[in-house]
């Protein structure tokens, strides 16, 4: 699969980009707004890359949920398109219903930013965020956090000098437990609890064992959620439904890439309608071949979309 980087969640850095906590010579490769800035060493020549695989099946992501898009893959040889963001916020998904709710009204006014933040993740890759005023992408919602670890599914292990044993951290832990585990404190600086955010996204948001900043109350999860650079094409499938409801199901996505790839076939099929008619039987078997490949294309889509 060839993820560009604006697809949602994780993202390759740039090539030549190394984040480095202590130096911050990574700052020399960050735009205005702070993110990440690829250029033509990270485009693709699809064409090289189609004859590397040799044959091997491979997908596209990242802004590539429209039909165009599909085509363009198909026609390269391709075995199709990688979809997430589109699915992310169907009736069907996980996510929470009012989150939802949240990012489908903005994205009918087309006010939903996506902010590519490179210290966010403790992988040290750059990661998506929706700026989202009620969630961790806030710095206030970030700094009244209690740091803890307590799922621990972004952890890295490390070879502990004292103990002569492996261990395990986290740059989002607290960072008095990182420090003793022999992590730097300029690591700590700007990283996200994941594991929890992403849990609190389903609507699965922990407990914490720790009070809120300012607060008598233990801290409850919040939110930080991810999604491509594409997040507004959602206003393509979307509805209002009679309760006032935005919302839309993975068929309507299905249905909008392979509904436009079909009419697409339909149309150039309509030019060989007559097709049986040509005098020449050299002309006419030509044509008949290719409205038959044309029908055995529209089956294929009618095929996809039933399944």
């Amino acid at each position: 699969i060839i993820e560009y980087p604006t697809a949602g969640g994780h993202n390759a850095p740039p090539r030549g980009f190394r984040y480095d906590a202590a130096a911050k010579s990574h700052v020399l490769s960050l735009n205005d707004r702070g993110e990440p800035v690829y250029g033509e060493k990270d485009e693709i020549n699809l064409d090289k890359f189609k004859n590397a695989v040799k044959g091997l099946p491979f997908w596209l992501a990242g802004y590539y949920a429209r039909p165009d898009k599909l085509q363009e893959v198909l026609a390269l040889g391709g075995a199709g398109i990688q979809v997430g963001t589109s699915f992310a916020f169907t009736k069907e998904s996980g996510l929470r219903q009012d989150v939802k709710q949240e990012v489908l009204k903005k994205v009918v006014t087309g006010d939903v930013g996506v902010y590519t933040d490179p210290v966010a993740s403790p992988t040290g890759f750059p990661f998506k965020v929706l700026e989202l005023e009620d969630s961790l992408w806030k710095e206030d919602k970030y700094e009244a956090r209690p740091r803890v670890c307590n799922l621990g599914y972004l952890r890295t292990a490390y070879y502990d000098t004292k103990t002569e044993k492996i261990g395990y951290r986290c740059a989002s832990e607290p960072v008095d437990i990182y420090l003793k585990k022999g992590g730097v404190t300029e690591a700590t600086v700007g990283r996200k609890c994941l594991c929890n955010s992403l849990m609190a996204n389903a609507g699965l948001a922990q407990v914490s064992p720790f009070k809120a900043q300012g607060s008598e109350e233990k801290y409850v999860e919040e939110i930080l959620i991810t999604a491509g650079d594409d997040v507004n094409q959602c206003r393509e499938y979307m509805k209002n439904n009679a309760e006032g409801v935005y919302e839309y199901s993975a068929m309507d996505v299905l249905n909008y890439l392979w509904g436009k790839y079909k009419d697409e076939y339909q149309k150039e099929m309509n030019l060989y309608s007559h097709a049986e008619q040509a005098e020449d039987p050299k002309i006419r078997e030509s044509l008949m071949a290719k409205k038959k490949e044309l029908e055995e294309r529209i089956k294929e889509v009618d095929g996809q979309l039933k399944k």
